[in-house]
């Protein structure tokens, strides 16, 4: 009932499972032996900002992201940092301009801009770009920015 506590190496042959508290793995190198590791909770760092998910030399196929939402308030929005989707909302004050900021980047950075724009909010600048939406069909606009030297730079951009 104390626990079960391992001082150097150890193997399991089958299965580990830890049906209830929590299991913390204090290793530099985590490795599963060719099958899949899978998570039923979430996933957290130790530390914020702290670690990388791969590496230059081993990298991820692909990675599913969930996005940050905000909305435009006195017809300013500044996205934070760290951030690699953001949908914003339009404040929808009846003709005002919007201005989106973008946020530091650092080189090879990719961020995802949606803004869901409404009636009445004609024009989206978004990291210094201007968007005139139309007015009937189309409020809403997507840019793809990848952040190289020092700046952020448009890449892709369509209305929807």
């Amino acid at each position: 009932n104390g626990g079960l506590n391992v001082s150097g190496g150890a193997t399991i042959n089958g299965g580990l499972t830890v049906a209830t508290g929590n299991l913390q793995i204090s290793v530099g190198n985590l490795q599963s032996g060719g099958s899949s590791v899978n998570v039923a909770d979430d996933l957290f760092p130790a530390s914020d900002n702290t670690y990388d998910l791969g590496s230059s030399t081993f990298h991820w196929r692909k990675l599913h992201l969930s996005t940050t939402t905000g909305a435009v308030v006195a017809d300013a929005y500044t996205i934070p940092n760290n951030v690699s989707i953001v949908y914003i909302t339009a404040d929808g004050d009846g003709g005002n301009d919007d201005v989106i900021t973008l946020p530091a980047g650092s080189d090879g950075q990719i961020l995802y801009v949606y803004y869901d724009g409404v009636a009445g909010d004609f024009t989206v600048t978004i990291g210094g770009l201007v968007y005139t939406t139309d007015s009937i069909t189309t409020w809403d606009v997507g840019v793809t920015f990848v952040y190289v030297a020092g700046a952020w730079r448009p890449v892709g951009q369509a209305p929807y």
